[in-house]
């Protein structure tokens, strides 16, 4: 009918009257998706080509994928750049750019209603599954991606519910995230505070045992500390703090920016390597330290970022460091991981958890002083007192983490690994605070097939 509004594009979910404009099914579908989820990054033209023709990419890549973005343009309004393509201002809504503006509204606004509504509405749009009428890997792959944005929306929506007083909308996104992750510890201790604070302790408890049975029979394993204490404190009367852990609303950290690049890349044919990573860094027979060795190139880290992502959609707080050849600052790549904890973590735990150990790990995290009034370390002492010092603070720090949520430390091209960097990683190993620290490092092979060595 003339004069109404069009209909927005929907990528998530069966599509309830198909667009015109952006026919199910087709290239122009995954194009766009494709580059809402890259934002004001882009993409280049040849990531592009990989993704849109990953099986047999044409012979005159830029004569195929030019009338593709023209189209594209046509559909929804500007494209931009030539050598990296990125979507401008669109004349039409897309139902997966709105909810990524919304996550992002959620992420940053501090009005827990606001929070709440936002997050409510991005989870709902994020519902349906990403580009149904696609089977492609790239496709499989960032749905995945974009389930992991629906649980932190949930998260976002359920926590700021609680401390907005819309304890009905709280308590329905805390189930729909049990749901949709059943072994989520922070999941059902969102569920257990929003029945709290709705005067429904018995519910919060049966929540608690629901996880406590499922945990036992699937992973053999018991709730973490923190969930136990939450329990206890329902138990006697006490209304369960929700969590400050990771980020300001309480949600999971992030799978980290340099692993979420490398899942822009397709993973083809890495099934049942991907299989065995998954079970050796989360399965009943999980090891402390894996290893991913292989010749340059040939893909070790995308690996690996497709596991992580799996792990932070199952409630694990991921972090992510690289090793450079000739950087010559010893422990550079731990610091790089351990810095977006630093910045998440509430500073009163800190403070309460690390004590007098602070003033070490801001030797090595300088943000540590910007965020507390924590005197510098002595310059002075025995060298080897110092070094451990600074490793029992970064001991304690993912301690704490570890409380909130399993752990998983990535280092990526293990074969620069600095010898300071290998004891400190030794050290966190054998750390009993860390009983649920999981290590995993890349590494290149030699040219006669053996791991290089680590220095």
């Amino acid at each position: 009918m003339a004069g109404l509004p069009e209909a927005p594009i929907r990528l998530c979910g069966a599509a309830a009257a198909v667009n015109p404009r952006l026919p199910p099914g087709g290239l122009l579908e995954r194009l766009l998706a494709a580059l809402v989820l890259a934002g004001a990054d882009g993409l280049r033209r040849d990531e592009l080509v990989e993704l849109l023709w990953p099986d047999q990419p044409p012979t005159d890549p830029g004569r195929a994928l030019n009338p593709l973005l023209s189209r594209l343009r046509h559909a929804v309004g500007v494209v931009e750049g030539r050598g990296v393509v990125r979507l401008g201002s669109l004349s039409i809504a897309v139902d997966l750019r709105e909810a990524l503006l919304l996550l992002a509204r959620a992420r940053a606004d501090e009005d827990p209603a606001t929070v709440h509504a936002a997050a409510r509405d991005a989870a709902a749009i994020l519902a349906g599954p990403l580009l149904p009428e696609h089977a492609d890997p790239w496709t499989i792959d960032t749905r995945r991606a974009v389930m992991a944005l629906r649980a932190e929306a949930l998260t976002l929506s359920a926590r700021a519910g609680v401390a907005a007083g819309e304890l009905d909308g709280a308590c329905e996104a805390a189930r729909t995230l049990v749901a949709a992750e059943p072994l989520h510890e922070a999941a059902v201790e969102l569920l257990m505070a929003a029945h709290v604070a709705r005067g429904e302790e018995p519910e919060a408890l049966q929540a608690y045992e629901a996880l406590r049975c499922r945990l036992r029979d699937e992973l053999g394993v018991v709730p973490g500390r923190r969930l136990r204490e939450r329990h206890t404190a329902v138990l006697r009367g006490l209304p369960p703090e929700l969590g400050r852990g990771a980020a300001r609303h309480g949600g999971a950290m992030p799978l980290p920016t340099g692993l979420q690049r490398e899942r822009r890349i397709q993973l083809v044919g890495r099934e049942a390597e991907l299989e065995r990573l998954v079970e050796a860094l989360a399965g009943p027979h999980s090891t402390a330290l894996t290893i991913v060795a292989g010749a340059p190139g040939i893909g070790k880290t995308r690996l690996v970022a497709e596991a992580a992502a799996r792990r932070v959609a199952d409630g694990a707080t991921v972090l992510f460091g690289r090793c450079r050849v000739g950087t010559g600052a010893p422990f550079s790549p731990v610091v790089d991981a351990i810095r977006p904890l630093v910045l998440a973590v509430d500073p009163s735990d800190l403070e309460r958890e690390l004590g007098d150990l602070l003033a070490d790990l801001g030797r090595l995290v300088p943000a540590v002083h910007r965020r507390l009034k924590v005197p510098h370390a002595s310059s002075g002492g025995d060298p080897d007192t110092t070094r451990y010092r600074q490793f029992e603070a970064v001991s304690a720090l993912l301690g704490l983490a570890g409380a909130e949520a399993p752990l998983l430390l990535i280092l990526d091209d293990a074969q620069w690994l600095d010898g300071s960097t290998v004891q400190l990683v030794d050290h966190l190993l054998r750390s009993s605070q860390l009983p649920r620290l999981t290590v995993a490092v890349t590494a290149r092979r030699a040219i006669d097939g053996t791991p290089a060595p680590v220095r």
